[in-house]
């Protein structure tokens, strides 16, 4: 999709307004009625099972015969009313949007991290509920995923790595995501990235319930490093907790330094900081 055509349905999208009073369902039936975006026939999607409970839904594992590939359905709200473009499933909707448009863009040279957000498909309906479409993670969400399988610390770099992809992507995109955790980043099996998986960010922080870890940070607990780590992961994530904003990295500072070498192969931390191994100091004497 060409670029000025992207932007000529961002800015359609922008000129619906929401009428004061009304539901969720109204409001998607009238964006998909102006082919703003993609109306899925539910007769087309089969097989659907309960897959997950995320933080703002319900979430579904189905078939869509009509591509042949299986994809997530995300259940919404279609009673609850709204008056405001504020409102944050709107917010939602319209981040999805953008994203599906760039998505559909088929650049020769991709943007960076695009691969790493998910891909919204489109809505769908049946008689009682109304679902957002996206693409299907196998491997489940990050906090599942870390908890079934043993990482070392290249791997997990990588996947950190490509969570700071996604994260450059969304503000190059001026969308701030506001709630991410292990439980908003889903892994697929991809053989096309490094380690056979694809990290991908989800739901873009739309909870208004704090969870007890969020209520916590505010409160100034932080995590303590553990040791393997190396230092220079430490620093970042560090830098990024300053209380003033001024201080912090920003996102292409992130990426930047993210992918430099020291990430995996630096000095290692240990609970005595004075104390510093590194990867040089481990290999095994040739036999």
């Amino acid at each position: 999709m060409p670029t000025d055509k992207i932007e000529c349905l961002t800015i359609e999208y922008k000129k619906i307004k929401l009428n004061r009073n009304e539901t969720i369902r109204t409001h998607i039936e009238k964006i998909c009625k102006n082919d703003i975006m993609n109306f899925i026939s539910w007769n087309k999607i089969n097989n659907r099972d309960h897959f997950d409970i995320g933080a703002s839904g319900i979430i579904y594992k189905a078939k869509w015969t009509e591509r042949d590939i299986v994809i997530a359905l995300k259940a919404v709200p279609v009673s609850v009313e709204t008056d405001t473009d504020n409102d944050e499933f709107v917010k939602e909707i319209k981040a999805f949007h953008k994203i599906g448009l760039i998505h559909s863009n088929n650049e020769a040279i991709p943007p960076v991290g695009y691969e790493n957000v998910v891909k919204f498909l489109g809505v769908s309906s049946d008689e009682s509920e109304l679902y957002l479409v996206f693409e299907y993670a196998d491997l489940g969400n990050m906090r599942h995923y870390l908890g079934q399988n043993t990482l070392n610390w290249e791997q997990k770099v990588n996947l950190a790595r490509q969570i700071i992809c996604g994260l450059y992507f969304l503000h190059e995109n001026e969308i701030l995501h506001r709630d991410l955790h292990t439980q908003n980043v889903v892994i697929k099996m991809d053989k096309s990235f490094k380690d056979g998986t694809r990290a991908i960010i989800i739901d873009f922080g739309l909870s208004k319930v704090l969870s007890p870890i969020a209520n916590k940070i505010i409160s100034g607990a932080r995590e303590k490093p553990i040791n393997g780590t190396t230092i220079s992961f430490v620093e970042l994530y560090t830098d990024c907790w300053d209380g003033n904003p001024n201080f912090r990295p920003d996102i292409k500072i992130i990426y930047k330094l993210m992918y430099q070498k020291d990430m995996i192969y630096g000095e290692k931390w240990k609970q005595n900081p004075k104390i510093y191994v590194s990867d040089m100091d481990q290999t095994k004497p040739s036999e």
